[in-house]
């Protein structure tokens, strides 16, 4: 009985540990991702500024 109370116990705790695991590592991917979006959306909105700004100039 205290063999199958341990076995439990055991599977509960690599269970809890591996969920635990792979949100961290699901909220790392996520906040680099999210991270990565807005640097794009950064340099597109940059290079679009730049573009007009260039073309006020060539006016």
């Amino acid at each position: 009985m205290e063999v199958l109370k341990l076995f439990v116990g055991t599977c509960a705790f690599t269970l809890a540990f591996l969920f635990l695991y792979i949100s961290s590592r699901a909220f790392m991917v996520g906040m680099f991702v999210i991270g990565f979006m807005s640097a794009l959306i950064v340099i597109g909105m940059g290079h679009l500024s730049y573009s007009m700004f260039i073309d006020l100039f060539e006016e």
